[in-house]
């Protein structure tokens, strides 16, 4: 639009003499990417003088559609609510089962058996239906690993990271620009389909993903950038595009130029990638130097996240490093939420388990009600209201169930399951078509048993640390590992270093030899009646 619908002398005319324009960077503003994003990039809103909305546009306008979308505007400036004109309106649904079902036909809906993938006009690497699929009956193991081949395909392979997305409803026509949050993803599903398989073709995937965030996103300071674009621009140059420019093999890209990385590190960007790399971490063996390597990289964007962005005062974290305002948004809570809990998992610390348990308790009083959800930000005043994303309502779900296990509180599961099921009504769930992934996967683990592995012994005994690295292996998305020493734990030792594993209401037997640690959690999951 910038190339061609801007520079237009009409819309150029019309934009000067009638609105404001404002551009927007949603990576800036995570209450416009919430509150804008089922209508993707580039969103255009038309906005009365008092801030409230007029028009919705969703993705490219052509010069003459753009022209009738403002005249229109003008034409009829009176507010409306653009969310019930962009789907279906909202309805209340009878408890989280009945939401978990709506929103499990609806991504089933939309996989395309051909191509591979959730949805058919553009193909995005999403990371939950693939996690989701990995646990449910045949055909959809089997499903999730072709998708992830396709998903591959997305992947650079002169400078590694993976692209946005493809378009045309193929696999091989990228979007070429690659964002911290796609990359964050495919860590996570690269993981999950390498431990589920063992097939070292995911490893060399994550590989190349690791190398990009190393090489072309990472700070001097350790932080993560938020992105690279998809084109190359340079002053006083013709723009190039992505296509053209990233055929290109490595000399001949940076003879041109590097295309700009957004460098402002953003305490949800630290929490994604960390959160990430260390789940990839916890699928690799420990003398492997992509596991050491990639621990590293996301133990300096924590510890730059909790320098930088953490408030002591407030006990949150601030979006960008030097905003001094009073604003706070959800997905920076709930990314390094996650962060903390994923360092918990790959160190198997629990004084980790207590800092992301101080986190979460101010989450909760910050954004979070019983009867109505979480709010995407704070405050709440303003024309533009924020709303409850079900999404980001289903990662802090996914957390708090986590920190239950851990703590043996069962007051965030309880709580969890209301602000969940206060965020899932059937018009949400519709209008969010394939983005309902990451809900369904805190919808599943507030619905299950979710076995949990302790590892008692002490810290200094090797057989502990086998037990420990025999627990990560078996250890999927849905399970927690905890290492205690024997004074410090609530389950009995036995003279020797063990392994319990249990859930909020039961325990197995503890098994001293790594390994039967697998073995002994699929015997606990059957027991419980888990698939």
């Amino acid at each position: 639009m910038n190339e061609t619908t801007y520079r237009d002398p009409r819309v150029a005319e019309l934009v000067g003499s009638r609105f404001v324009a404002v551009l927007a960077d949603a990576d800036a503003d995570p209450f416009l990417a919430e509150r804008y994003g089922a209508w993707g990039w580039p969103a255009t809103i038309v906005l009365d003088a008092s801030g409230h909305e007029i028009r919705a546009m969703r993705g490219y306008r052509s010069p003459d559609a753009f022209l009738r979308e403002l005249r229109g505007a003008l034409d009829d400036p009176r507010p409306r609510d653009v969310f019930a004109a962009s789907g279906p309106p909202s309805a209340p649904l009878d408890g989280l089962e009945a939401a978990a079902h709506l929103a499990t036909d609806q991504l089933d809906a939309m996989y395309d058996e051909q191509a591979e993938g959730w949805g058919r006009p553009q193909k995005y690497p999403f990371t939950a239906p693939v996690l989701l699929a990995l646990l449910r009956p045949d055909p959809w193991p089997e499903r999730a690993t072709r998708t992830m081949a396709q998903y591959v395909r997305l992947i650079d392979p002169v400078w590694g990271g993976m692209y946005q997305y493809s378009v045309r409803g193929v696999w091989d026509r990228p979007h070429y620009k690659r964002i911290a949050s796609v990359q964050a993803g495919a860590l996570e599903a690269l993981a999950e389909v390498l431990r589920a398989t063992g097939e070292t073709r995911w490893r060399a995937a994550a590989r190349d993903i690791v190398r990009f965030l190393r090489d072309f996103l990472r700070t001097p300071e350790g932080a993560f950038s938020t992105s690279m674009d998809a084109d190359l621009r340079v002053e006083g140059r013709a723009p190039m595009t992505g296509e053209a420019y990233f055929a290109l093999d490595d000399a001949g890209r940076r003879a041109l130029g590097i295309p700009r990385v957004d460098p402002t590190p953003h305490a949800s960007t630290q929490g994604m990638l960390a959160a990430g790399l260390l789940r990839l971490a916890s699928a690799l063996p420990p003398d492997d130097a992509l596991r050491r390597e990639a621990t590293d990289l996301a133990r300096a964007a924590i510890a730059f996240a909790e320098l930088h962005h953490f408030d002591a005062r407030r006990g949150l974290f601030r979006h960008a490093p030097r905003d001094a305002s009073e604003r706070w948004y959800l997905a920076d809570q709930v990314a390094m939420l996650r962060a903390r809990l994923a360092w918990q998992h790959v160190t198997g610390d629990p004084r980790e388990a207590a800092r992301a348990r101080e986190l979460a308790e101010v989450v909760e009083r910050t954004f979070c009600d019983a009867r109505t959800g979480c709010v995407s930000q704070v405050p709440r005043e303003g024309p533009l209201r924020p709303r409850v994303p079900i999404e980001e309502n289903g990662r802090l779900a996914q957390s708090l169930a986590a920190i239950a296990d851990l703590t043996a509180d069962v007051g965030f599961e309880e709580r969890a399951r209301a602000y969940l099921s206060a965020a899932a009504d059937a018009g949400e769930i519709r209008r969010s078509g394939r983005i309902v992934g990451d809900f369904l996967l805190g919808a599943l683990l507030l619905r299950s048993e979710r076995p949990m592995l302790h590892v008692v012994g002490p810290a200094d005994d090797p057989r502990t640390s086998a037990l420990f690295e025999a627990s990560l292996r078996a250890a999927d998305w849905r399970t927690r590992v905890e290492r205690v020493p024997p004074d410090a734990s609530r389950y009995p030792y036995p003279g020797r270093p063990c392994v319990y594993p249990c859930s909020l209401q039961a325990c197995g037997r503890p098994v001293s030899d790594a390994e039967q640690v697998a073995p002994s959690l699929a015997a606990f999951r059957r027991a419980a009646g888990e698939s």
